[in-house]
Formats: structure tokens, C-alpha cells, sequence
């Protein structure tokens, strides 16, 4: 059986008064099983619209995890008693023919509401795979704006023209902490085929984040095409390391690898 973990990276404000955010360190990923909290849509008078946004007070809200459901979380809370104890069943709501839906908490909608931290616009979602026996197989990281895009009235849109009203708000990633990522890269010739091994360390505490690798024959030059990448454009974790393998033909001449990031300076290295 396979097994998924979900991890949350924030983008933590340093001076609160100055919108200016750097990363947190590693030890501060949330893991998204917790810091949930639910509450019926009946006695909400806020939409959708007003409750995604950033600092929104869930402080009533009932705090639970995921995966969960309504009741589950209700009893956790205390609201009502363990159903599996005695003739507790019963006593739920909606249980009995005669009970009367006015007043049923079941019988509405309920949001279920992420408790992000309050002083991140944006932060990352890193979601593994790991099989039987904890080995990874797949990984994959996202960034999130916590302002959504707002699409605006469907009035709005004609055919295949979007007049968005508002935008995701990425503007946090532009002052993260630059990262200088160590790299080692290794060739090996494979009949007609040269094989780059490029292994990426992130030796910071710092989020190095869409790192791309190009393959060139001169320090300064094009990358090399045609060019096959098992992976590119990746996230390096603090204190992680991530390969990169490339493969082009060997009369191209792969002599050096060129590293460039969002917040990692560009710089090239020779193959040896």
C-alpha cells in the first residue's frame, strides 16, 4: 500500500510592518493532517468569497483533522457523545423518523477550512508518494497564493476572452532568501549517448526553489538540443539533495552545466 504525505512550507513575514517575507526553516513545515477547523454553512452569513481570504477570524470554528467527516469532528469536540457507547446513536440528530429537519445540523452544508498561518501570503505544498516500504516514488511541489484569483462575473467572460478581476498574489516569492546550491555533475558515455548525472545540494536553511539545469559544449553557450531531462525545474529542499539526469548524443560534447534558480544566482560548472 502506498502511502501520501503532504507537507506545507510557509513564506513567514520577517518584519511585520514591512512586507518583506523570507522562508521558514525546514523543522517549520506543517504537515496537512492537522490545523483544520469546520462550521455549517447555516450559521455562516459570510460566501465562499469572504472566508478564502487571508487573515479570515475562524476562531468559533471547530478545530479537527483530515481525513475526517462532520460527526467525527462534532464528537471530538465534545458536541456529542460517542455514538459507538450505549443508545448514544440515538440521540443524534436526524437518527429517529419523527425528528423534525428545523434545527438538524446534517441537514446543511459544512465548510472545512485550512488554518494556514495568518502572515503568509504564499506558501509550498509538497506532496510525496512513498510505496510499502518507504521508498519514494513520485514527489510533487506547488506554491499557493492564500488571495485567489478572482475570476470576476461570468457576465464578464465572451467565448474565449477572461476579464479577470483580480489575481493570485505571488509577490512574496520575488523577496525570498537567495540559496547558493552546491552542485556535482558526473558524465558517462553510453554507446552512441553521453548520460549527465547532476546532483543538486541545498546546504542552507532556505527553500531553493525552481531550479532549472541546461547541458551546453562551452561555458557560454546554448544548451544542447535535442536533450532528454528525467526532471527539471525543481525544488530543493534545505539540507536535501536532487539529481538531474540529462542525455544527449555524444558527438554534441557535454562540457559544462549551467544552474539557474528563482532565488539561486546563475553560474556554470565544467564536466569532468
Amino acid at each position: 500500500m502506498n502511502t501520501c504525505v503532504i507537507s506545507l512550507l510557509v513564506l513567514l513575514s520577517v518584519f511585520l510592518t514591512s512586507n518583506i517575507f523570507a522562508q521558514t526553516h525546514a523543522n517549520s513545515s506543517i504537515v496537512l493532517h492537522d490545523n483544520w477547523s469546520i462550521k455549517s454553512s447555516a450559521n455562516l452569513a459570510d460566501d465562499g468569497k469572504v472566508i478564502s481570504q487571508l487573515g479570515y477570524a475562524s476562531n468559533d470554528w471547530y478545530p479537527t483533522s483530515v481525513p475526517s467527516i462532520v460527526l467525527a469532528a462534532l464528537v471530538a469536540n465534545k458536541v456529542y457523545s460517542d455514538p459507538y457507547y450505549g443508545n448514544n446513536y440515538m440521540e443524534l440528530p436526524g437518527v429517529r423518523r419523527w425528528d423534525k429537519p428545523e434545527g438538524n445540523p446534517f441537514e446543511s452544508s459544512w465548510w472545512l477550512l485550512p488554518r494556514y498561518p495568518e502572515s503568509s501570503p504564499v506558501f509550498f505544498v509538497r506532496c510525496q508518494l512513498f510505496d510499502e516500504t518507504g521508498k519514494l516514488v513520485v514527489e510533487n511541489t506547488y506554491w499557493k497564493s492564500q488571495k485567489d484569483d478572482d475570476l470576476g462575473e461570468r457576465a464578464n467572460d465572451i467565448y474565449m476572452t477572461l476579464k479577470q478581476e483580480k489575481w493570485a498574489d505571488m509577490t512574496a516569492l520575488n523577496t525570498m532568501s537567495a540559496v547558493n546550491v552546491e552542485i556535482k555533475v558526473q558524465l558517462k558515455n553510453v554507446g552512441k549517448e553521453s548520460h549527465v548525472a547532476i546532483r543538486l545540494h541545498n546546504p542552507s536553511t532556505h527553500i531553493a526553489f525552481f531550479e532549472r539545469v541546461t547541458i551546453s559544449s562551452s561555458k557560454e553557450g546554448n544548451e544542447i538540443l535535442p536533450i532528454k531531462y528525467n526532471d527539471n525545474y525543481v525544488t530543493v529542499f534545505p539540507g536535501e539533495i536532487v539529481e538531474i539526469h540529462g542525455i544527449v548524443r555524444k558527438s554534441a560534447e557535454a562540457r559544462w552545466v549551467k544552474l539557474e534558480g528563482y532565488n539561486t544566482p546563475a553560474f556554470s560548472v565544467p564536466i569532468k
